[in-house]
């Protein structure tokens, strides 16, 4: 079974900030569990409201022990020293379900002041190269809030396709509803996520 950590990696961003992504640990916890308050609060394109994430940092140590001991998920942050930045988690849809075992899906997350800096296209680049070593994994999805226009950018960029709708996704305090986009990239769309064999 091969454990579906990466090796840290750093590169400089067009702001001339070094942006290190690496494999979240439960060291993490505390700051990350910080992180995603932060996030979920910065905006309504999220599937949660901060006043909502009451996670504590030992929950958090304990979800990232299974993402560290796994070969099948994985848990990606960025940092801009001192502080993480970004945050991506993939897993499989249902592993232990052989119809829907070839199927992945994530979440990905840059706090705001830190958008458009090419910090989610290199968490996502990062995300299919490793996704490309899961055994049996054929398909990689995920779901987006349709007006969020640079999101659903980055995953075109990046070879994903839209396939569907849904209508009335997410319903919103002040009673608004925003729709999802479903997207979905398969083996061989991307140079990251070749074909298998």
């Amino acid at each position: 079974m091969q454990i579906m950590t990466i090796k840290k990696t750093s590169q400089q961003l067009k702001t001339g900030e070094t942006l290190t992504i690496s494999t979240a640990f439960p060291g993490d916890a505390e700051e990350l569990t910080r992180y995603t308050k932060k996030v979920f609060s910065e905006t309504d394109f999220l599937s949660r409201y901060g006043d909502e994430w009451s996670t504590t940092a030992e929950d958090e140590v304990k979800y990232l022990e299974g993402y560290v001991s796994s070969s099948e998920n994985f848990y990606l942050v960025g940092k801009i020293e001192p502080e993480i930045v970004a945050s991506l988690d993939f897993r499989k849809i249902a592993p232990n379900r052989g119809k829907l075992a070839h199927r992945g899906e994530f979440g990905i997350s840059v706090l705001k002041a830190h958008q458009g800096k090419g910090i989610g296209s290199a968490l996502l680049e990062t995300m299919l190269r490793t996704a490309a070593r899961i055994e049996g994994l054929e398909q990689i999805e995920l779901s987006v809030v349709t007006v969020n226009e640079r999101a659903v950018g980055l995953y075109l960029s990046h070879g994903f396709k839209i396939y569907g709708t849904e209508k009335n996704a997410m319903k919103l305090r002040d009673g608004r509803y925003y729709d999802f986009y479903r997207m979905i990239l398969f083996r061989g769309e991307s140079e990251l996520f070749p074909a298998l064999g």
